[in-house]
């Protein structure tokens, strides 16, 4: 029950696309950063952070303990994700100018 424009962030970060960046709990929950993404939630967000987990675990590229790889699991992993994200978009603007 993630709220659908989160669950459009977290699709568009997924694909490469997302406008960064990110607010500070959906940062958190990327991160795996339980006590941060709980500190910043909201009340609907708190009630459903069980659904981030699911959502990560079943929806996002596998992790696999490397962070220049990893989509999400922590902040080093979320900051390399958004950098490569970044080089790619400033490359693509450049192929088109």
């Amino acid at each position: 029950m993630i709220p659908e424009h989160i669950r459009e962030e977290l699709e568009l970060y997924r694909a490469g696309q997302h406008p960064y960046p990110f607010g500070d709990f959906l940062t958190a929950v990327l991160a795996n950063d339980l006590v941060g993404a709980f500190k910043r939630a909201d009340d609907q967000n708190t009630r459903i952070m069980r659904d981030y987990a699911a959502y990560l675990y079943n929806k996002m590229p596998g992790r696999c303990g490397d962070p220049t790889r990893d989509y999400w699991g922590s902040c080093e992993a979320v900051a390399n994700r958004i950098a490569e994200q970044k080089k790619a978009a400033k490359l693509l603007g450049e192929g088109q100018a």
